[in-house]
């Protein structure tokens, strides 16, 4: 269980969906969804050299409750906002078996 106060955070979830125009192109949009409690902490940060440039790689370890991600469709496959932030989600786990939170690893898309 986590306590309400843990919870500071506000990330507004983004579920891509897939349409077809009338040519038959496919493409993909992101649909933003509602905006859940998150503890968010940034656990790592990379720099690499990018096209004559320093390109800064952050992520993050984002804790949430189970069932608020449920409600918003919360998977793998989102993107999160986080104040100025863009945040990929690389990967979702249960924190324990018996727990209601999920612990989302994200990466800053830059």
């Amino acid at each position: 269980m986590i306590l309400a106060g843990m919870l500071r955070h506000r990330v507004t979830v983004q579920t891509p969906v897939a349409t077809i125009d009338s040519v038959g192109r496919r493409s993909t949009s992101l649909v933003r969804g509602g905006t859940i409690a998150a503890n968010v902490e940034a656990i790592a940060a990379n720099e690499s050299t990018y096209a004559d440039g320093v390109a800064l790689r952050t992520s993050y370890q984002i804790r949430v409750r189970a069932a608020s991600a449920a409600k918003h469709g919360l998977d793998a496959s989102s993107v999160l906002e986080y104040g100025d932030r863009t945040l990929q989600v690389v990967g979702v786990v249960r924190e324990r078996e018996e727990s209601d939170v999920l612990i989302i690893t994200a990466t800053e898309v830059a």
